[in-house]
């Protein structure tokens, strides 16, 4: 570029394949779609202590019924996911306001 020979970058990811961005949009299609299992799971995994067994166990209660996310809050987990179900309704929360 200081010399000003012309140069076309080839590769990298897309914009759209970035990770943080891949992070947005499952917000966004949470809002849109409550019962969008592939947008929780990208969600719960990003939450410290939310493995793929816990998100995929999570996701599934989120999504057995038509009140998904109230069915959540309600449903019998163990003491452990209690605390993921607190970290659940703070990233609704947080994608409602």
């Amino acid at each position: 570029m200081a010399r000003n020979i012309p140069f076309i970058v080839v590769g990298g990811i897309k914009f759209i394949e970035r990770r943080h961005i891949k992070d947005v949009l499952a917000f966004v299609k949470i809002l849109y779609n409550p019962n969008d299992t592939i947008a929780w799971h990208r969600i719960l995994t990003l939450f410290k202590g939310v493995g793929a067994v816990t998100a995929t166990r999570l996701t599934q209660a989120i999504t057995a019924d038509n009140n998904a996310f109230e069915s959540l809050l309600a449903a019998p987990f163990a003491k452990k996911e209690r605390s993921v179900r607190a970290i659940v309704l703070r990233a609704y929360q947080g994608t409602a306001s």
